[in-house]
């Protein structure tokens, strides 16, 4: 044996004090566990082992026990059948664990093999002369108790592991079993296994380099272009009739992905990335090992075990035990209590041990005086255990004495809570970029803690409450960005519902927010992570808008809009208070940089009210009024709108239209309804003969056949944005005024229609006309289902199918006046029209 995975600290291991024989069940080594495809295999598979050890088989190539003779012949192989059509279809992973029970029922194995059907083991030269069995055997003997693998270049391969019997519910069942949505039939398992086998039990997790292997069905024995055509299934696994299973090819980078979001350490490799460097450790083996079987079946050597509490420091040690995929694992939840787990976890928290905290701040090389009131009430907050990093964001664009002067004297601070360092920033980049470029976490653990205003003062106990807090809702959900650090008392995230308080509730509760923390938030790292990503996929020069939204109009806080469009949401608390020790004061400043007066109180939970906040295992049971568009997809088909362009009578200036709004940055493409009598070569010839470049937006020319003023308001399948600009063929604005009126609606809760008025026209303008708005696609689905009867009068009369829209759907106007007069609009003209469509809408 020439051990791979050793080390000079070693699992604990523990010594029983029962012999083997007071157990009731019979006692062997090795049992191997499998499936097989077909009976012989199995036979094959277990001969190979000269009949030493027990085997049990799960066979899902046949539906029934053989016939023949043979079958009988050998005691130590046991078969199981699919015993229903819904059986004969179960995975790999199920199969195994299917035959791990029958064998505990069977006999007390000290190791279990899980071992496939195509491995054909042999002896490397230069072995011992024993047989394979005996080697394998005594070698267990020599490292045990041990997890154990085979030279296998990525580490460990599932289908040849040996598991000591005390360790073997960590891994089987195999995870995943519909954590973070993933379920592993079959190459999920082995990320699993390669993750946490080494990591875990490190010196004791061996790799029998004196054994070979061969894999008699293969898919490396198929030349690449012989291969079949990979096929999916009903469940969505790929399947290569070369390999005989189906695999979760398409899973296994999200699958790594959800795994590596628990590793304390970002940069740890695991799987087929792993190095010799990563599991370098010095051997140790123990002395008085037994030298055969017999020793330890007879009780002469004291049964040898994993120690649970040891198992769990060791996986604390690199890995986030509340991370969910390790939720549903049967070892874990045989061998502790909740209550164990718990007061495990309060230990580490309260050694420090489970996070760490790194405090960003900000300000301007102008604000001493406002920050240094903000340093101070940081510096009296009661102290805590763990150490804090300090992060001081300085802004500094001025080149006057004054500012290096308070730039010295930051740079000079110290905390009594851990270690601070000072960021210089003299570009004049957006201060968005600023705050994203200002921390990169390198670990699952560690957290941000942001107080984006300088001009506040903070609670005494905020380091207290953030260190309770982050104990009980450390989520893993994805849709959690963080941790409020005050109480929201309003709903600002949605104009359209009501006030909400959460205050006034009889007991305190937590409850979750759409809308970001404005001036203090714990943020998750990988969270965090997520977001800068998410930002710089954004187009250039993006604004974010949220519908019904307060922020929208907040200038001065250019990090809310998109901490609210990103579709996360955040944890905070409402609670009951009673003195003014228990709030975050937020002061503003003069112009001078002096404090004038208290502008905010944000609460933060007091420590006496933290002995009753957080002395259960509380859910959140709160819910804020959420907009639901924010957390879906549609919010991106409001980014942009669609241009209708209704053309009738004016066909000699469509040409001309197109291409002014062809270049509006708030436009996706351009619907014009041809409703026209005439040719529309012309428009279609030029269109066609200058193409659409990549910086002009496509146009669609829809030829009538049916002509209809009711067309303007159809929703044809090319109109792919929610959010509808339509104009009529006299109407016509400029860009600043349709920018406005796009974004006045974007910034609404969608009910609202916006009507562009020609300047000076309000008083008279038709009630419900609508000569150019803009509205929510889903209207142009209402109209659709007017009564025939009523679009025959539109057509009859013509021209006020606007009119009869506006009056059928529309549910609350907002009208703007355009800064310029819209075309081809007169008075007598709108008169007319008026009493026309007043007498078509009594008919209707």
């Amino acid at each position: 044996i020439c051990p791979v995975y050793v080390t000079s600290n070693p699992v604990e291991i523990k010594l029983e004090s029962e012999s083997i024989n007071q157990f009731k069940k019979p006692w062997h080594h090795i049992c191997i566990i499998g499936n097989a495809q077909r009976v012989s295999d199995a036979f094959r598979t277990h001969e190979m082992w000269s009949n030493q050890f027990p085997s049990f088989w799960f066979i899902w190539g046949e539906q029934s026990e053989p016939n023949s003779p043979e079958f009988h012949k050998i005691s130590t192989i046991t078969f199981i059948w699919p015993t229903a059509e819904t059986e004969s279809s179960i995975t790999w992973a199920q199969g195994i664990e299917k035959v791990l029970h029958l064998a505990e029922s069977k006999y007390d194995c000290e190791y279990y093999f899980t071992h496939d059907d195509d491995l054909q083991f042999s002896l490397r030269l230069g072995a011992d002369n024993n047989s394979i069995a005996s080697i394998l055997s005594q070698t267990m003997l020599k490292y045990q108790p041990a997890v154990a693998g085979f030279p296998w270049k990525f580490g460990f391969d599932s289908g040849m592991v040996l598991y000591h019997k005390s360790i073997v519910s960590f891994f089987i069942p195999y995870s995943p079993r519909g954590e973070g949505g993933f379920h592993g039939d079959w190459s999920l398992c082995a990320h699993f296994l390669t993750l946490f086998a080494p990591s875990t039990f490190k010196g004791s997790t061996i790799r029998l380099n004196s054994i070979e292997y061969e894999n008699l069905v293969t898919i490396s024995k198929t030349a690449p272009k012989q291969r079949s055509k990979k096929e999916v299934n009903s469940a969505g696994l790929m399947v290569q009739a070369e390999s005989r299973h189906p695999y979760e090819y398409k899973l296994n980078k999200p699958y790594e992905k959800f795994l590596a979001k628990g590793l304390l350490d970002s940069n740890q490799r695991f799987g087929r990335y792993i190095e010799q460097v990563d599991v370098d450790w010095e051997v140790e083996i123990r002395e008085n090992t037994p030298q055969t079987a017999d020793e330890i079946r007879t009780g002469r050597y004291k049964h040898a075990s994993f120690d649970r509490w040891k198992v769990l420091e060791n996986i604390s040690s690199f890995y986030d035990i509340t991370h969910p995929i390790l939720s549903k694992n049967k070892w874990i939840k045989s061998s502790f209590t909740d209550k164990e787990l718990l007061d495990y976890r309060k230990m580490r928290h309260q050694n420090g041990l489970d996070f760490t905290l790194t405090l960003h701040l900000f300000t301007a090389a102008q604000n001493l005086t406002a920050f240094e009131n903000l340093w101070k009430s940081l510096n009296t907050a009661t102290k805590i255990s763990r150490k804090i990093l300090i992060e001081i964001h300085v802004t500094n664009r001025e080149t006057s004495d004054l500012s290096s002067k308070n730039l010295r004297r930051i740079q000079t601070l110290n905390s009594i809570h851990g270690t601070v360092s000072v960021t210089l920033n003299t570009k004049n980049v957006d201060p968005i970029e600023n705050l994203l470029e200002s921390w990169f976490p390198s670990a699952s653990t560690e957290y941000g803690m942001f107080i984006f205003d300088d001009s506040c003062l903070v609670s005494p106990h905020i380091f207290e409450y953030t260190e309770q807090i982050l104990f009980r809702y450390n989520e893993d959900s994805e849709t959690i960005m963080g941790i409020s650090l005050h109480t929201m008392t309003k709903n600002f995230a949605n104009y359209s519902q009501p006030l909400w308080n959460p205050l006034s509730e009889e007991k305190t509760i937590a409850y979750l927010l759409q809308f970001p923390p404005i001036n203090g938030m714990i943020v998750r790292p990988q969270e965090w992570t997520n977001f800068v990503l998410w930002f710089h996929r954004l187009p250039r020069g993006f604004k974010p808008i949220v519908p019904d939204s307060a922020i929208n109009d907040w200038p001065n806080n250019p990090a809310e809009p998109f901490l609210n469009r990103f579709p996360r949401k955040y944890v905070s608390r409402g609670q009951r208070l009673q003195s003014s020790d228990e709030t975050v004061r937020y002061l503003r400043k003069s112009q001078k940089g002096k404090i004038v007066g208290q502008n905010a109180r944000l609460r933060i939970v007091s420590l006496e009210t933290q002995e009753i906040v957080f002395q259960d295992q509380e859910i959140i049971k709160g819910l804020s009024p959420l907009n639901s568009l924010i957390l879906g997809r549609q919010l991106k088909k409001f980014d942009k709108c669609t241009l209708v362009l209704f053309i009738q009578d004016r066909t000699r200036t469509a040409m001309k239209r197109v291409k002014y709004y062809q270049r509006h940055s708030l436009l996706d493409s351009i619907v014009v309804i041809w409703n026209s009598r005439e040719n529309a070569t012309t428009l279609l010839q030029t269109l066609d003969s200058e193409g659409n470049s990549t910086n002009i937006i496509p146009v669609h020319v829809l030829l009538q056949h049916r002509k209809s003023p009711n067309n303007r308001f159809y929703p044809f399948k090319e109109i792919q944005m929610s959010c509808v600009v339509n104009f009529d063929e006299d109407s016509d604005v400029c860009f600043e005024d349709l920018t406005r009126a796009i974004r006045r609606f974007q910034k609404s809760d969608y009910g609202t229609i916006v009507r562009i008025l020609p300047s000076g026209q309000n008083t008279i303008y038709p009630e419900f006309k609508i000569g150019a708005g803009v509205f929510h696609a889903k209207y142009l689905h209402e109209y659709k289902k007017v009564s025939p009867s009523t679009q025959a009068i539109v057509n009859k009369v013509g021209g006020c199918a606007d009119i009869v829209f506006g009056k059928t759907v529309g549910k609350k106007f907002v009208d703007q006046e355009a800064s310029q007069q819209l075309f081809q609009t007169d008075d007598a003209y709108l008169f007319e029209m008026k009493r026309n469509c007043r007498d078509l809408i009594e008919q209707v």
